[in-house]
């Protein structure tokens, strides 16, 4: 059996079954996935090039592999892996798995500096740093202040060509042959040098390269939550910095710019799983930049940003959208996503995939039939589990839930989610029952479920996409499991390839779903984009 999985954040090291480094891949390739470790640290993977090999789990976004062959399998990667070696003269340590060269990487040249310094020095010949950041990109700024604005985005794990420092050290001047004077500066504390930088020459030449962001570049987001309030500019981003300026994104072919849906209100959008988390004006069509991170959703009244990180900085998050103010409200476990608010916004729902259950001596725990040799499933799996927090921080618990809940979004009837037993719903309430809202046996697979707000004229359907096959289509249900019908479909019966409808989320007044649709002209499957439609499923 294979299932489709994706690269994570930063890029995944393949390696083969001797511990030998095969070669890397970057953040957002597709793979197919064929086999895991008994251990679950472990994928096999072959990517669309036909490069194959062992990942680290934690660097691949798989769902459900727990339905894969598990292999017995003892695999210790050799070190170092393919360096870029450094003279010894500069006192650096060598740098393993440098990434390809780009134009705003290592292997690069340019002409002067304002401050005349030679970017052309031969590779090797000036000390080198990566980028170190979880769940975002590192802003790259004109200046070494906090004030300056924002030219680019350095991503994770990027390797760049020192050329100076501040005269305190906390800022770092990089080679940038991208922008229009050759460099940009980054906040230090967010570089891992493999050298002394003491010796860098100081520096506060300033570059006046365009801001980041002036020119619009045509994107495609995933669509979390909407909100009808209107939200001001924030003044910074996740680490406390000045933002960029608003930026619009380009109209689709054939509309104007601005509202073509004449819709308002504010989405919380990200281009990239992990990665920047933005507000777009539907309105205006105009997106700002608010943090980084997982699985962004705003706050009934608009002013708040939950969102979950990985790594050092673990953990469930809120920002201030008005002052970009962030605050940790809870840590300490590993393995959250999903945060959504409380009709009253004073608490906050997450999954939390930390615990495991042992399929060894009780394999039906697992869905794993006992006929089955003890050797050919796993010791243990994952068990996703909701908990809730207090939009302070200060009161947590766990939800009852079924095994491998996950997606809850929380209305005034209650919290709908996703398990292996279909969507449910739950109670905050100590030893509150779990009730099925929707199962298909035949189909399964009923995923991201998201609560139409109740109004006094309606009681509030569920919206979910479910797998058709060979694409995903987005349905809606009753609370009680009636009323099942479908809100997309395929417009012909025949096609090369369908469009797949998914991550459906309702508006504020539950008029309207957005959601994701790779549907092209032709209706037949092609670029991911935001899509918008009544609640019926029409225009």
């Amino acid at each position: 059996e294979r299932i489709e999985g994706v690269v994570g954040l930063g890029g995944a090291d393949v390696w083969d079954e001797g511990g030998q480094f095969v070669g890397r891949l970057a953040q957002g390739v597709l793979l197919s996935v064929q086999a895991r470790s008994a251990d679950d640290a472990w994928l096999y993977v072959t990517a669309e090039s036909g490069l194959s090999g062992w990942v680290a789990a934690d660097a691949a976004i798989v769902f459900d592999a727990a339905r894969l062959q598990p292999r017995e399998i003892v695999l210790i990667p050799l070190t170092p892996a393919p360096t870029l070696a450094l003279p010894a003269a500069t006192g650096a340590a060598q740098l393993a798995l440098l990434p390809t060269p780009t134009a705003a990487g290592l292997m690069s040249s340019a002409g002067e500096s304002k401050g005349g310094m030679p970017l052309t020095a031969p590779v090797g010949a000036l000390p080198t740093a990566r980028v170190r950041v979880e769940g975002g990109r590192l802003n790259v700024r004109s200046g070494p202040d906090a004030s300056q604005p924002v030219l680019a985005k350095a991503q994770p794990d990027e390797v760049y060509r020192l050329l100076g420092r501040s005269a305190d050290g906390d800022w770092l001047q990089i080679e940038r042959p991208d922008l229009a004077d050759g460099f940009g500066w980054v906040a230090a504390e967010y570089m891992e040098a493999g050298a002394d930088l003491s010796s860098l020459p100081v520096r506060s030449d300033v570059s006046g390269a365009p801001v980041f962001g002036s020119v619009a570049a045509t994107a495609t987001f995933t669509p979390t939550l909407a909100s009808e309030s209107a939200t001001p500019a924030p003044t910074a981003d996740r680490r406390g910095l000045p933002v960029p300026p608003l930026r619009s994104r380009p109209a689709p072919t054939g509309q104007s710019s601005g509202s073509a849906t004449g819709l308002s209100g504010t989405l919380v959008i990200q281009t990239v799983w992990g990665g920047d988390i933005s507000l777009y004006n539907l309105a205006t069509g105009e997106l700002r930049l608010l943090t980084g991170g997982f699985d962004p959703s705003l706050s009934p009244d608009g002013s708040q940003v939950a969102f979950t990180r990985e790594g050092g900085e673990n953990g469930v998050y809120v920002i201030d959208v008005a002052s970009g103010e962030e605050r940790l409200i809870f840590g300490g476990r590993q393995h959250l996503r999903s945060p959504k608010w409380s009709p009253d916004g004073r608490w906050v729902v997450f999954v939390r995939g930390d615990e495991y259950i042992l399929c060894k001596n009780d394999p039906a725990r697992c869905g794993i039939s006992s006929e089955l040799p003890s050797g050919e499933f796993p010791e243990r799996e994952r068990q996703p589990a909701l908990a809730r927090v207090s939009a302070d921080g200060g009161k947590y618990e766990d939800l009852p839930v079924l095994q491998y809940a996950g997606a809850p979004d929380w209305s005034v009837d209650g919290v709908v989610y996703q398990s292996l037993g279909g969507l449910q719903i739950t109670q905050d309430a100590p030893g509150a029952d779990t009730q099925l809202v929707y199962f298909d046996i035949l189909k399964q697979y009923e995923l991201d479920p998201d609560w139409q707000p109740r109004t006094a004229n309606q009681a509030g359907g569920i919206a979910f996409h479910q797998r058709e096959a060979s694409h995903w289509e987005i349905y809606v249900v009753n609370p009680d499991g009636s009323g099942l019908h479908a809100l997309t479909q395929p417009p012909f019966a025949l096609a090369e390839s369908f469009p797949s409808n998914v991550s459906p989320a309702w508006s504020p007044d539950g008029e309207h779903i957005v959601y994701l649709s790779n549907r092209t002209a032709q209706n037949t499957a092609g670029t991911w984009r935001v899509w918008v439609m009544d609640k019926d499923g029409g225009n």
